[in-house]
């Protein structure tokens, strides 16, 4: 059988999508799995899934859902399988889809759910269950290796998508001086950040995604907003600190070995953070474990 997975997501959608992938996957052990999306991001899961192709979502494909047509490339497969909420605007095309086609809604809309678990209650209903046990994201042998890489102990990542979920950049500094002076402290640097936070500490700039996930896999402790960069420390199995602002760490937290701290940005300390970091770093705490603390209290 052919199957196609549709997934538009950007980096930490596609992570916390990753158990209801795999449990796909698990359902159906022997068919040729194919996905459309942004290769780029999807090129982390190939090995894990099994991937035969991955069809960019920048092509024409999509487009094609709006021409209310029967087109060629949607008839070559045997399910089809949507990561996203139903849009009226596709309904005509497909309508001419002779095919199995589910529809995953990738996040609530209206429930204080977690994703993972949003998803994971969804594929029930399509007779798929699966336990959301946490297992590291399988890495491609064939991704960019990083020998020729100095690895540090602490990596932080002070960078998002937005800058509204951003932790203050002088709190960063303050955090970046202090965890320098016990151990090693690396940077991750994207297009849109300030690079002149980075004085004197190990700057890893633009990694290309494959190389910087090896490079996360391979730290002790990661330290990040709520981005796309924070899901993949958390999915490679790093302890990860993740520091969330105005979204709900109750929908959106990383699926991990993750600390969350939320609520104002400006209100969350550095003490805060060194605590929990120097906790990782020398044994305060240990195993699996996803908490958040908000403001204070640890739920």
């Amino acid at each position: 059988m052919n199957l196609l997975i549709v997934h538009l997501g950007a980096l930490g959608d596609l992570l916390l999508s990753r158990p209801a992938l795999l449990a796909i996957r698990g359902a159906f052990p022997f068919s040729k799995i194919s996905l459309l999306g942004y290769p780029h991001i999807l090129s982390l899961l190939k090995r894990e899934l099994r991937v035969n192709n991955i069809y960019d979502a920048n092509g024409p494909f999509i487009a094609h859902l709006y021409t209310g047509k029967k087109i060629d490339f949607w008839e070559g497969f045997d399910q089809i399988i949507f990561f996203s909420h139903y849009r009226s605007e596709w309904g005509e095309t497909l309508k001419k889809i002779d095919k199995r086609i589910w529809f995953i809604k990738p996040f609530p809309r209206d429930e204080d759910i977690h994703v993972t678990v949003y998803q994971q209650r969804q594929l029930k209903d399509y007779g798929i269950e699966y336990s959301l046990d946490f297992l590291p994201l399988t890495l491609d042998n064939s991704m960019d290796e990083i020998d020729d890489i100095e690895v540090p102990k602490v990596l932080i990542h002070p960078g998002s998508g937005s800058k509204r979920k951003n932790w203050p950049e002088e709190k960063f500094l303050c955090l970046i001086k202090y965890l320098a002076k016990m151990t090693s402290v690396g940077i991750i640097i994207g297009p849109a950040e300030n690079k002149n936070i980075t004085k004197d500490i190990m700057v890893f700039d633009c990694l290309p995604l494959p190389k910087l996930a090896k490079l996360i896999s391979k730290t002790k402790v990661f330290i990040g907003n709520d981005s796309g960069i924070t899901h993949l420390a958390a999915a490679v199995g790093t302890k990860t600190i993740a520091i969330f602002g105005p979204t709900k760490p109750s929908v959106w937290s990383p699926f991990g070995d993750v600390r969350v701290i939320s609520g104002c940005l400006e209100e969350i300390t550095v003490s805060e953070i060194i605590s929990l970091a120097e906790g990782l770093l020398y044994g305060g705490e240990n195993g699996y474990e996803q908490r958040t603390k908000d403001r204070g209290h640890i739920q």
